[in-house]
């Protein structure tokens, strides 16, 4: 862990004196937590961050953007190391871009995101998928942007463990075929933003819409559905919907809720619900209190945002998670946030089979000591 910090450290030096224009930033996720589930009397440790027992988000990352200073051409990348071992940097992404014709058409090469226009990314956050290809985005009004690419992909999820692969790595080509990308956004300043998307493989056709309104005050709306396997819906289809409201009516006091919902051909409707609260009233020192129910889901975390990529479409694994913590900041950029962990199966099935050894169903325990800092 400690070599592949001062690397990425002496990367964002070097960086920074060779380019002037080059912005960066980043962040470094650790932290340990302890877990005990029914009828066991063994007390699970573990390395995790972000609240998640996940070994992956146990992470230290540097991405950077270049501009030149015409404005026309840039590039951008990021430099990640994650895992348990805290595991030898690798580029997640680089790629570049250059514009034409006074901005209103811009391509982009390289290792891309699947939803280079989209508005809202809310769902997968900084786990997106990237895969290798060149996409070309015209903005012929300021209201109105639509493009077109081709990416080489190993399938249509926007988000797997993918994800986390080095596109150095030989292995990375395995298995890949081409997709034809497609989208469109109308977007409305301090109103909204509105984006369809399509991807299309050889044997599949991937839909997705997303909505992030800005026009109520105090309140963050966003809203996405997904649609996998559209030429085969009937039977092999599967749906994700969400939506995620944020609260910032109340001086101090920020409140978060969301809601998800997944089906996969024939099976039970997975759901989940969740909010949590913060109150910024204490200076550096910041209580939270989330509070999560879910249904065909097996989690990796216990937070309110934590539960909407990990369905198992299995109606027995129902639970309820409830997380009290308190975050202690050294600055505004860093904490150490500590926590408690209830969670309680109430289906027939365990669901925290993700994050614990145990195979029962009842209520386990946990604590945690999380640490993250950015730049």
């Amino acid at each position: 862990m400690k070599k592949a910090l001062i690397v990425l450290l002496l990367l964002a030096f070097v960086a920074g004196g060779l380019f002037a224009q080059l912005s960066f930033g980043g962040y470094v996720n650790a932290g340990i937590g302890m877990f005990k589930g029914p009828n066991n009397d063994d007390v699970t440790f573990g390395l995790l961050s972000n609240n998640a027992w996940n070994a992956n988000r146990m992470r230290a990352q540097l991405q950077g953007s270049y501009t030149s200073e015409e404005g026309n051409v840039g590039w951008r990348f990021r430099l990640r190391a994650q895992g348990t071992n805290m595991n030898a940097p690798f580029f997640h992404y680089i790629n570049g871009w250059i514009t034409g014709f006074d901005g209103v058409i811009k391509v982009y090469g390289g290792w891309l995101s699947n939803t280079e226009l989209c508005g809202v990314d809310y769902m997968y956050g900084d786990d997106l998928l990237w895969e290798p290809g060149v996409v070309a985005v015209i903005q012929p009004i300021d209201l109105f942007s639509f493009g077109f690419g081709a990416m080489s992909t190993k399938g249509l999820y926007p988000y797997n463990s993918g994800a986390d692969e080095n596109f150095w790595d030989g292995t990375s080509w395995e298995g890949r075929a081409l997709t034809i990308w497609a989208a469109a956004k109308v977007a409305v300043p301090d109103m909204l933003d509105f984006v369809v998307q399509s991807n299309i493989g050889k044997d599949n056709f991937l839909l997705y819409l997303s909505t992030a309104v800005y026009a109520i005050p105090g309140v963050d709306l966003d809203v996405g559905a997904l649609f996998y396997n559209l030429n085969d819906y009937s039977d092999n289809g599967e749906m994700n919907i969400f939506t995620h409201i944020g609260l910032g009516m109340i001086e101090n006091l920020g409140v978060d809720i969301f809601a998800t919902f997944g089906k996969a051909g024939d099976s039970d409707l997975a759901m989940a619900f969740g909010a949590g609260a913060a109150w910024m009233g204490l200076g550096n020192i910041v209580p939270r209190f989330d509070v999560a129910f879910g249904k065909g889901f097996a989690p990796y975390s216990f937070k309110w945002d934590s539960h909407f990529d990990a369905f198992s479409y299995d109606s027995d694994q129902t639970y309820i998670a409830i997380t009290p913590s308190v975050q202690f900041r050294a600055r505004s950029n860093a904490y150490v946030e500590v926590g408690a962990v209830i969670g309680i199966d109430v289906g027939d099935a365990p669901a925290y089979t993700t994050i614990k050894p145990a195979a029962e169903t009842g209520v386990s325990f946990g604590a945690f000591v999380d640490f993250r800092l950015t730049f």
